[in-house]
C-alpha cells in the first residue's frame, strides 16, 4: 500500500516522541478537581498527583499510576534514539502502558474520593472531576498509538 503522507521513515519516526513530548507538557495542566459540595478543595496537575498533597489539614499520598505514566512518557520519548527494528513496537507498548496507567489513575482518584465519602459517613459529599490535562494526555496517547501503527504499516522494515 502506498504511503498517504509525503514523509520518509526518518521523519515519521519522530511523530510519536513529539506527540509524547506534548503529553508530557500537558501533565502540567489541571488533571483533576476535588470539591465538597460547592467548596473547591483543589485542582491538581498530573505532576502534583505523583507526590503527596496536603488537603484541608490532611496528608494525602500520591498516586503510583501517575509516576508510572510519567516513566512511560519519558521512555517513549527516549526510545527514538534506540536503533533497533523493534523500537516502533516497543514505543507502541509504552503508549499502551501509558494509556492503562492514565485510566488506572482516574479510577484510583474515584476510589479515594469514594473512600473519603465513606469516612464522612454521608454527611458531606466529596466529588472529583477530570480536567483538561487528563483529557489532552488521553487524546495525545491515542494519537501516539496511531502514529506508531502508521509507522509499522507503511515502513515495515528498518532503513
Amino acid at each position: 500500500m502506498k504511503n498517504p503522507l509525503p514523509v520518509t521513515k526518518a521523519q515519521a519516526r519522530f511523530f510519536s516522541p513529539g506527540i509524547l513530548l506534548l503529553a508530557l507538557i500537558c501533565m502540567a495542566l489541571p488533571f483533576v478537581s476535588i470539591s465538597c459540595g460547592t467548596q473547591d478543595l483543589g485542582t491538581y496537575t498530573g505532576y502534583e498527583l505523583m507526590g503527596g498533597q496536603h488537603i484541608n489539614g490532611e496528608d494525602v499520598s500520591g498516586f503510583f499510576a501517575a509516576t508510572l505514566l510519567l516513566i512511560a512518557l519519558l521512555a517513549g520519548i527516549g526510545i527514538v534514539f534506540w536503533k533497533d527494528p523493534k523500537n516502533t513496537l516497543a514505543s507502541l507498548g509504552l503508549v499502551g502502558f501509558g494509556l492503562l496507567m492514565l485510566i488506572t489513575l482516574a479510577f484510583s482518584i474515584s476510589a479515594r474520593v469514594a473512600e473519603a465519602n465513606q469516612e464522612f459517613g454521608g454527611t458531606v459529599t466529596v466529588e472529583s472531576s477530570l480536567r483538561i490535562g487528563w483529557y489532552l494526555v488521553f487524546l495525545l496517547l491515542l494519537l501516539a498509538a496511531a502514529s506508531n501503527v502508521y509507522l509499522m504499516k507503511f515502513f515495515p522494515k528498518d532503513d
